[in-house]
């Protein structure tokens, strides 16, 4: 439980009595936030994953936690007109009268008048009655202002505070607004051990939701791409790191679909051809190489080459199968998983895919041979007639051995195309790659 930290103090007589509630706050320079209303995040306990900015780390999210978050007013709801005599702010409070009762109230002290400057001391009060009559003044003793950053997880106890604004209510010698957020750390025991304070608009001040928001509870946060939205080559300098395929991500403020290409969280990794492919094409999307890929796989360069039988625009048999082989590709290392992408979404990986459209489409579908190297089983359902070579790409999963496991995703590309003879249903080969510029293996 915290301490009382304010009084109440209610006019004997009713012409002493002001319009509404005076809150007296020691200090020259105090900014009140008044909760509204309390906005919950959809979870089972209401609460928001709140992330303020990281103090180390400028424009770069912090640690989130499990916050109450409350709607600071913004608009004519509520009027609090603020006077400074002696010492002490006074903020007289008129409320309308559809809000009776305030959940809670943010005060806050400073060390001067304008947004750079430092707190110094802040108290949350709860449930203020602001009906008239119930109460006329309220006293709030403010607790020193302790960082957020020092709450020491072995005795998370007293109350600590971070403070930040939005980017564009932060330059020098603007006088200081409540556009703000607060993110309040109450301690072990409390109903609710953290509560935030932030604007119905932009819940965490970073400005981003008049461009793109990717985390709306996170300040200034920016997304890893998952192996969802794998759709670029990472760059690379020098060329003989890893081909590394990643994404677009997201980022704060930028549009959607913009910025660097980012390595995945888990790191794909691909032929070091496909990368100084892309790089000679001067393109880095995955699909835009996919013309260079095919012409290499096809010319025996790198990947998986697969030929399906058909005579005379007939396939010869309605399936097929095959076994490739790509140990020289993946040191000897047995696959865990395999899966296999549409061509026209050449990263979105399942363990069976329709490759083609109409009767002639081919239905395409990869797993792992149990041997104790990395061996792929490809099953081909033939179409009705023979259809153009498509290119598509295998996703290889493989786990180093030793105390200290890692996982690998290796993609290699595979062609699938017609052969003109029905001497073999379906042949695959794996292209060996034994030239020094091979980096598949060294994929972190």
């Amino acid at each position: 439980m915290r301490a009382c930290r304010y009084v109440i103090v209610v006019f004997a007589l009713v012409a002493c009595k002001p319009k509404g509630l005076v809150v007296e706050v020691p200090g020259d320079n105090v900014e009140l936030f008044i909760a509204t209303s309390e906005a919950p995040c959809g979870a089972d306990n209401g609460l928001c994953s709140m992330a303020p900015p990281d103090p180390a780390h400028p424009g770069l999210p912090g640690p989130s936690h499990q916050a109450k978050r409350w709607i600071i007013n913004t608009d004519d709801l509520v009027t609090a007109d603020r006077t400074v005599t002696d010492g002490v702010t006074q903020f007289l409070i008129e409320p309308d009268p559809s809000l009776p009762t305030i959940p809670a109230l943010l005060a806050v002290s400073f060390d001067g008048p304008n947004t750079n400057a430092l707190p110094t001391g802040f108290l949350v009060v709860p449930q203020v009655d602001v009906r008239q009559g119930k109460q006329d003044r309220l006293q709030l003793v403010l607790d020193p202002f302790t960082p957020l950053t020092a709450i020491n997880p072995n005795n998370n106890s007293g109350e600590r505070m971070q403070l930040w604004r939005k980017p564009t209510d932060s330059q020098p010698g603007v006088p200081a607004k409540t556009a703000a957020c607060a993110l309040v750390g109450h301690g072990s025991g409390a109903t609710y051990p953290f509560e935030s304070f932030s604007p119905p608009s932009d819940a965490d001040c970073d400005d981003a939701e008049q461009v793109h928001e990717c985390d709306k509870f996170a300040a200034f946060a920016s997304t890893i791409p998952n192996d969802k939205q794998l759709t670029c080559l990472a760059p690379r300098s020098p060329q003989t790191q890893p081909c590394i395929i990643g994404g677009l991500g997201c980022t704060d403020g930028m549009p959607a679909g913009t910025g660097t290409c980012t390595p995945s969280r888990e790191t794909y990794c691909t032929s070091s051809h496909v990368c100084a492919d892309a790089e000679q094409a001067n393109c880095s999307t995955v699909d835009c190489v996919s013309l260079v890929v095919t012409q290499q796989v096809q010319s025996a360069q790198y990947g998986v080459l697969c030929k399906y039988g058909y005579n005379a625009g007939v396939p010869c048999a309605s399936t097929g199968s095959a076994t490739v082989h790509v140990t020289p590709l993946l040191s000897q290392l047995p696959c865990d998983d395999v899966r296999i992408s549409p061509p026209q979404n050449p990263l979105a990986f399942a363990s069976d895919i329709t490759l083609g459209t109409g009767p002639n489409a081919l239905k395409v579908g990869v797993s792992p041979t149990a041997t104790t190297d990395c061996s792929i089983t490809i099953e081909v359902e033939a179409g009705q007639g023979a259809p153009p070579p498509l290119l598509s790409y295998i996703e290889v999963q493989v786990t180093t051995s030793g105390a200290a496991q890692t996982v690998h995703h290796h993609v290699i590309p595979v062609v699938i195309e017609a052969a003109t003879t029905c001497s073999d249903v379906m042949v695959c080969s794996a292209v060996v790659m034994p030239d020094a510029s091979e980096t598949i293996t060294q994929c972190k």
